[in-house]
């Protein structure tokens, strides 16, 4: 509820002029057609009025309008989504990547969608990272992060966004549907503020299904991150406090020792023991959570047919 209360508060830190558009985004959003049709054409008409929002100063703001991408599919549909809305030059792409907790074929990923949007290195495309910390140094000093203590997203997103991009609008691939925090997004509307960040959120798929989303990657063809083949997801963040998935570890463990050798030496050199709290005190660790799985049982989400060796974005 707490956080609920302030995703509502969030909405009354937007000038006024933002204030208005964000209640007329709402109500695009709300009212969009049936299916995924519907939605589609209701979330590329809102990229348009912030596009063009950002583009006048409304409120304050400075341009270009900014797409934040992960390299996870969510992120990815809102890319795609801008670039349609938009066109080129009318925004720039963002990547943050978590040093030292990064994939670094989630890089690779991030570079070659940059490329197939023409959005070029330095200029369309903002690859970000902080550049005083790596995060297995800070585990070790401070412990694991955790759902009530999320150091990573204040160290590694909040202080990074807040250096590179204040005062922009940025567009994310947040969905409601994904958990009650996320519900509570909604609830702040379509634009908004986060004490503590210098950016404004714009959810343009907020009302969307993750069917959806996989719905429309297959329509469009566009290319997975093909890390969801072997992971069942992007791996911007390899260790996540919230992702205690057996089976993600088990691949982990078994595709790509390197990173597995680095969170059990990590896991070693922590003072505060083991990374998963599971209740009671008792905490369970990277073998423990991996030994639950089967060996290579199938990841949680697959590549579309289709879309992962399409190669090409239908823009």
């Amino acid at each position: 509820m707490a956080a609920a209360r302030g995703r509502v508060e969030a909405r009354s830190l937007l000038p006024p002029e933002l204030a208005e558009l964000d209640s007329r985004l709402s109500e695009l959003l709300a009212g969009a057609g049936p299916g995924l049709d519907g939605a589609v054409e209701a979330s590329l008409e809102a990229y348009r009025l912030v596009g063009r929002a950002v583009e006048e100063g409304l409120g304050g703001v400075r341009g270009p309008l900014v797409v934040m991408f992960s390299g996870g599919k969510d992120s990815l549909v809102a890319l795609d989504l801008a670039h349609r809305a938009l066109g080129p030059g009318r925004y720039v792409a963002a990547y943050i990547e978590i040093p030292g907790n990064t994939h670094e074929e989630n890089i690779r990923y991030a570079y070659r969608v940059a490329s197939l949007y023409g959005l070029e290195p330095g200029r369309g495309f903002l690859h970000l990272r902080s550049v005083r910390h790596s995060f297995y140094e800070l585990v070790e000093r401070w412990g694991w992060p955790g759902p009530r203590r999320r150091w990573c997203m204040t160290t590694f997103k909040t202080q990074v966004v807040n250096r590179h991009l204040p005062g922009r609008v940025t567009a994310t691939g947040v969905k409601a549907g994904d958990s009650g925090w996320r519900r509570s997004w909604a609830r702040a509307g379509v634009l908004g503020r986060i004490p503590g960040w210098k950016t404004i959120f714009f959810k343009p798929i907020i009302s969307w299904t993750t069917g959806m989303v996989m719905e429309y990657i297959r329509e469009r063809r566009l290319p997975l991150n093909p890390l969801y083949e072997t992971l069942g997801g992007s791996a911007n963040c390899v260790y996540c406090p919230y992702n205690a998935s057996p089976h993600y570890y088990r691949r982990l463990q078994a595709l790509y020792p390197h990173w597995w050798r680095r969170l059990l030496e990590a896991e070693a050199r922590v003072a505060g023991g083991k990374p998963f709290y599971q209740g009671r005190g008792r905490r369970l660790g990277f073998e423990d959570i991996a030994a639950r799985a089967r060996p290579l049982e199938a990841p949680a989400a697959s590549c579309p047919v289709g879309g992962c060796a399409a190669g090409e974005v239908g823009v």
